[in-house]
């Protein structure tokens, strides 16, 4: 299948992501309001590998919510 466009909705304008966030940082042990992706760029190879399969299990599932 060919795709001539691509909307990306970044501000919520078209559909809400449904990410819950204060999860996020709830298990990541970080306070609302840092930057995830810095907190998670300070982490070693395998802290950083399970941050980054907790932020995607959010995302997955705020995409199914959305």
């Amino acid at each position: 299948m060919k795709y001539k466009t691509i909307i990306f909705d970044m501000d919520g304008t078209l559909v809400d992501s449904k990410i819950n966030f204060a999860a996020i940082y709830k298990h990541l042990g970080i306070e609302p309001g840092n930057s995830i992706i810095e907190h998670i760029n300070k982490l070693s190879e395998s802290e950083r590998k399970s941050a980054l399969d907790i932020v995607h299990h959010y995302e997955d599932e705020g995409a199914k919510l959305s």
